[in-house]
């Protein structure tokens, strides 16, 4: 249900493109370049002129696939959306938009103002058209990944799974191990760039590996997210392997395993906690949930989700839970006994932890006041998660 609300999201994004925008079509553009963003343009305008009936038309003529056959379901999300009002305040820069065209098959990103990649969409070619027919993951084939990439992998059969690592000089022996999962249409490097996980590591002595998601996706639920989820991708098989390869080749502590990540990241940190419990001894992790069902074999982790106020995900909707939702599903897993005590304060900014747990465990709850998405320091928040995630999770071991 969330992958279906999320293209039909972007769909309607897509279709709000303000009607006084400037031309997306630039010098040295290929004409399947320029026809592609001039389709895209032009379904902003259909939109724009808020003529419901002749915006279906559209939808109709111009969308291939499954999403095409959508057309009740879309024509209810219009007429919501535009008695809302959302459609008025939605504005994309085709200008910036990223195009990828492979023979008769496309991919196109979308920025936002900020950089940050709002939407994908794949397309493909129908007589001398170009169709929407949904998201990347429908055309996408992990050839890509059939050569080792990155610092190290693990040969999967198909393809490589693989990632970045970092490894202080005069490390101990040993020393604990911190897995860092990306976000949603994101990748290893970024994540290292603003996760903070490498100077921690720097300081206090600890080996850190930025895993890298097919297709930049994570499979940690069915909400979220594709193509991973999509596709089915066992990534759980792939951090099982890839744990086993790294503690064959480095002087780890298996005893002191963690995993942190953002957003689908951490919906993934938390997915290996709950199925990979034999192996990690904590997860703390910003701006998203746990979305699996409970695992039968689960023993108590301690577990810690940072949250901002101003992230829409803070509260649960139809399709999601919340932080409180998380927090409490995350106690009953571990049996807490009796009230959460207050553990941290900085100004309006809080943690809340169940320390009477099964397996002398801990159940953190930590939120950012005015916090975004983007929970990291310097992103959307001045406070220090990262500091906050490691003080957690190095006072536990298995």
């Amino acid at each position: 249900m969330f992958n279906r609300l999320v293209i039909a999201f972007v769909v309607l994004t897509l279709l709000a493109t303000c009607s006084n925008r400037k031309s997306p079509l630039k010098e040295g553009q290929t004409p399947e370049e320029q026809q592609i963003l001039l389709t895209m343009d032009a379904w902003g305008e259909a939109l724009s002129s808020g003529d419901i009936d002749g915006v279906m038309q559209y939808y109709s003529e111009n969308f291939s696939g499954t999403e095409a056959k959508n057309k009740e379901e879309m024509r209810a999300l219009l007429n919501e959306a535009k008695s809302y009002g959302m459609l008025m305040f939605v504005d994309i820069n085709l200008e910036t938009a990223k195009l990828e065209v492979a023979c008769d098959t496309a991919v196109i990103v979308i920025y936002n103002d900020e950089g940050v990649v709002d939407m994908d969409f794949a397309l493909a070619k129908e007589e001398n058209d170009w169709r929407i027919i949904g998201i990347p993951s429908e055309i996408r084939s992990y050839e890509e990944y059939a050569e080792p990439y990155g610092d190290d992998c693990v040969d999967m059969g198909d393809h490589y799974r693989c990632w970045d690592i970092f490894i202080p000089t005069g490390l101990t022996e040993n020393v604990p191990l911190v897995l860092d999962f990306h976000g949603w249409t994101e990748n290893a490097a970024h994540q290292r760039s603003i996760s903070g996980f490498e100077d921690v590591a720097k300081s206090e002595g600890f080996i850190v590996a930025w895993l890298h998601g097919l297709c930049k996706s994570w499979n940690a639920a069915v909400q979220c997210c594709g193509p991973a989820s999509d596709n089915e991708i066992d990534d759980m098989a792939f951090v099982r392997k890839m744990i086993r390869q790294l503690v064959d080749k480095h002087d780890i502590d298996e005893q002191r395993i963690y995993v942190t990540g953002l957003s689908n990241g951490c919906a993934m940190a938390q997915r290996v906690a709950n199925e990979a419990s034999d192996l990690i001894a904590a997860a703390a992790c910003m701006s998203l949930h746990l979305l699996t069902p409970d695992d039968p074999q689960y023993k108590p982790v301690s577990v810690m989700t940072i949250m901002g106020t101003k992230d829409d995900l803070y509260m649960a909707n139809e399709d999601m839970p919340g932080a409180a939702e998380n927090f409490e599903r995350w106690k009953g897993k571990n049996d807490c006994k009796g009230v959460y005590e207050v553990t941290w304060i900085s100004g309006e900014s809080v943690a809340w932890t169940y320390k009477d747990c099964d397996g002398q465990t801990e159940v953190a709850l930590v939120t950012i006041n005015e916090g975004g998405h983007m929970l990291y320091e310097g992103e959307e928040t001045t406070i220090n998660t990262t500091q906050l995630a490691w003080d957690f999770m190095k006072r536990f071991s298995k």
